[in-house]
């Protein structure tokens, strides 16, 4: 079995979590105030008005009926849109983890990280998330994990690729996706500054692994691997890279970059 010391609790479970619970109370909290307003104000004024203008009493309790319902429905909307982000996140992490759990059958002197962290001072966070560095004897590589459904079309200098899916009701439809090989690039070009700014040279590889065993007929890159998951041991076994002389040394360095980011920035 690979080296799993640097491997981390997947961190999209944690964050799903925790956005479930902050939108579940904030939504409870608003709709316990609402249901006061109906109760202390709203019923108050709906017995009042109704004996001031009895004639209209039906159309006073109406109104009442409206605002209590209503009160029981506030930030439906959010949970609506909290369960679908959610949905976003488990199919990440599911992908991720399909990935990982393949990458276990790699021989233990293929050390495993995930979830690295590179600065960098471009993005809103001041980092990038690399969901996955093996460092092995014939090579390091740089993972990307993606779980698309559909039939995948794309090259190497798209911005965008395009998948093609079939809804429901069998109707065809496409929708796109960032080109994965290019966040690849992006991704070595800065785990290779920050391991040279630690003294650590190392040529690096970038694979994108697709968990759902996507077709690859439609899919032209030659900047990095794109590897249905199924083969991933495979291509990093049969991989005639650079050889690595200490593969745990160069992990131990990418673990040293990731734990330096904060990621509270």
């Amino acid at each position: 079995m690979a080296d799993l010391s640097y491997v981390e609790e997947n961190n999209l479970i944690a964050e799903m979590e925790d956005n479930r619970i902050s939108v579940t109370s904030q939504v409870a909290e608003e709709r316990n105030k609402h249901q006061k307003n109906a109760l202390y104000y709203g019923l108050p004024a709906t017995i009042f008005l109704s004996c001031v203008y009895p004639a209209g009493a039906a159309l006073w309790v109406i109104f009442f009926l409206f605002f209590l319902v209503y009160s029981f429905t506030v930030g439906s909307s959010r949970v609506s849109a909290a369960e679908a982000g959610d949905a976003i996140l488990r199919h990440g992490a599911t992908g991720e983890l399909a990935v990982l759990e393949t990458l276990k059958d790699l021989d233990n002197e293929y050390v495993i990280l995930n979830q690295v962290l590179l600065p960098d001072s471009r993005t809103s966070t001041g980092y990038r998330e690399i969901d996955y560095v093996v460092c092995g004897p014939n090579g390091i590589w740089v993972l990307e994990a993606k779980s698309y459904k559909g039939h995948l079309t794309g090259n190497e200098y798209d911005n965008m690729w395009t998948l093609h899916k079939v809804g429901r009701c069998g109707t065809a439809y496409t929708s796109e996706c960032r080109n994965p090989a290019k966040q690849v690039k992006t991704y070595i070009h800065l785990l290779s500054e920050a391991l040279k700014a630690k003294g650590e040279r190392a040529w690096l590889n970038g694979i994108v692994v697709l968990a759902r065993d996507n077709d690859l007929s439609d899919i032209n890159v030659q900047s990095c691997g794109i590897v249905q998951v199924s083969d991933l041991v495979g291509y990093l076994r049969r991989f005639e890279g650079k050889r690595v002389n200490n593969p745990k040394k160069v992990a131990t360095a990418v673990k040293a970059i990731s734990s330096s980011v904060n990621r509270t920035i």
